[in-house]
């Protein structure tokens, strides 16, 4: 009995992919056998998380397109999809200080039945669906880096690619199992991960019943690509997360502010230059800020935590030209929770608002309410159903034959799982 296996161009290089991955992964693993034969501590460890599989996953609603109206439906059934649909978690001691860590990132691009604006509801998996092209897929660094404890100083640091804390509803991996899809204010304004170096250390203050949590970060800053440097600038990012007790016990507060310069001068103009907005004089110059700022609270069987952000490109539309507009983002997010059965059902409210400037002209507002209930199958083992309603839309002009909307129902359920 034999099988053949027709593999496309495509397909071959998933494989390729994958096999370089394993190998690395081999390689690792032989040399930890070779040199810790005897040391159990100093293993390498694997761990993961698997956003999946969804158990049903369907929207309805209306859309707005160039300003014609539609009426449709989407129904994505079970399987595994979207974006971090699997993060593996790889460790490996070096010596009792220092450690290195890797999480690769897999997913595909597709959004199951998460409308796109612009396009009707269900128009969006065209492009992304399995077999039709190589879009789906998709692989990219989580995190990467060397970590190196200072005990003397009660310091920590981290060197190479971060998930940052800029907010904790993404930095922290807060929303892994609270929602199977997280919401736009945190994935788009929220995330931030660059390459750099973090230092970290918590302060106790007790005269003022108070922890004092600081991580300083020098970044590369966000520009053309968050692996590599984009100019001869960087980035400072500090990020604190004061925890109070005594009467206000229960109480934990979060702000970050981060600034830089985001011209791509040096990276662009040896590959790319000309290209719109990239590569043209004095660009190196103009300056960007992120800040966010946050708060939970916990009391008996209800929790709320709220955060807020924003980010400002100087003069990022238009450049070189007549008229330079800034990039400006913001939003902000309510979650509410009760504990029905403390540690194994809990019901969640969540309010999010995220407005994103696209271009100088037009802007895309998300507003997305949210009710969930997630239960504990075991231990980081997450069954969620997720009730999304939304009312999401953009302002291009004249609105008559321009201007997009979507609102719309979208009912999830799947089960999210970390080891």
């Amino acid at each position: 009995m034999h099988f053949n296996l027709i593999l496309n161009k495509g397909d071959k290089e998933m494989v390729k992919k994958g096999l370089l991955i394993l190998g690395v992964i081999v390689l690792f693993m032989g040399l930890a056998v070779v040199a810790n034969a005897e040391e159990k501590d100093k293993e390498i460890k694997f761990g993961a998380h698997v956003k999946g599989p969804w158990l049903s996953d369907s929207s309805s609603g209306t859309s707005k397109v160039n300003g014609v109206k539609y009426n449709d439906s989407e129904e994505n059934g079970m399987g595994f999809y979207g974006a971090h649909m699997l993060i593996l978690f790889v460790s490996k001691n070096i010596n009792d200080n220092i450690s290195i860590e890797i999480s690769p990132d897999f997913g595909n691009s597709s959004a199951g039945a998460t409308p796109s604006l612009g396009k009707q509801i269900g128009e969006q998996r065209k492009t992304t669906a399995y077999g039709q092209n190589d879009a789906y897929k998709n692989f990219k660094w989580f995190e990467a880096f060397v970590k190196m404890n200072v005990p003397q100083y009660k310091l920590e640091l981290r060197a190479g690619y971060l998930n940052t804390d800029f907010i904790q509803d993404y930095g922290k991996e807060l929303f892994w199992h609270e929602e199977m899809n997280g919401n736009k204010f945190s994935l788009y304004v929220g995330s931030w991960h660059d390459t750099g170096i973090e230092a970290y250390r918590s302060f106790e203050l007790p005269d003022l019943n108070m922890s004092l949590p600081v991580s300083v970060y020098l970044l590369n800053g966000t520009g053309g690509t968050t692996y590599l440097d984009n100019n001869r600038n960087k980035t400072l990012l500090l990020h604190a997360e004061p925890e109070f007790g005594g009467k206000l016990s229960g109480l934990k507060t979060f702000i970050s502010y981060g600034f830089g310069k985001w011209g791509d001068t040096e990276w662009d103009s040896n590959y790319a230059a000309g290209s719109p907005g990239r590569a043209k004089s004095g660009e190196q110059d103009q300056k960007y800020n992120r800040w966010s700022l946050g708060a939970s609270y916990s009391y008996q069987k209800f929790s709320v935590r709220a955060e807020m952000a924003g980010n400002r490109w100087d003069k990022y539309f238009n450049f070189d030209t007549a008229t330079e507009e800034d990039k400006q983002n913001a939003g902000y997010y309510v979650k509410l929770f009760y504990k029905i059965i403390p540690d194994k059902l809990t019901a969640m409210l969540d309010y999010s608002v995220a407005r994103l400037e696209q271009s100088a002209s037009k802007n895309e507002v998300y507003n997305t309410t949210t009710l969930g209930l997630q239960y504990e199958l075991g231990e980081a083992c997450t069954y969620i159903i997720q009730y999304d309603m939304a009312d999401w839309s953009n302002d291009e002009t004249p609105a008559a034959t321009a201007e997009d909307t979507l609102k719309f129902n979208r009912l999830v359920m799947g089960i999210r799982t970390t080891f």
